[in-house]
């Protein structure tokens, strides 16, 4: 794996870190709420296969999936924090 991330840029090594650890998150969240991939699929009107391409991770999801599947589930994904972080401010700044 580290030899396939050797030619990424930190930027792409992020988004392919943030991509697995939400796939991760999701599975966890399902296996928690005893919720099937199936099931999940059913609710959302997808085929099986494409929530388990989902959860292989490398996925982009969108906010509108990511709110469906929230609602399914029940608990959200993720928080959005409501203090402003500085140092995540600075960085933002940095990539601008």
């Amino acid at each position: 794996m580290q030899s396939l991330r050797k030619g990424l840029t930190i930027e792409e090594q992020a988004q392919i870190d943030n991509s697995f650890a939400l796939a991760n998150r999701i599975a966890h969240l399902l296996e928690a709420h005893k919720i099937s991939q199936k099931q999940l699929a059913q609710k959302l009107q997808k085929r099986e296969s494409e929530i388990s391409k989902w959860l292989s991770g490398g996925h982009n999801f969108t906010q509108q999936t990511l709110t469906k599947i929230s609602l399914v589930i029940g608990e959200p994904i993720y928080q959005i924090p409501t203090v402003v972080n500085k140092a995540a401010d600075a960085i933002a700044q940095k990539l601008v």
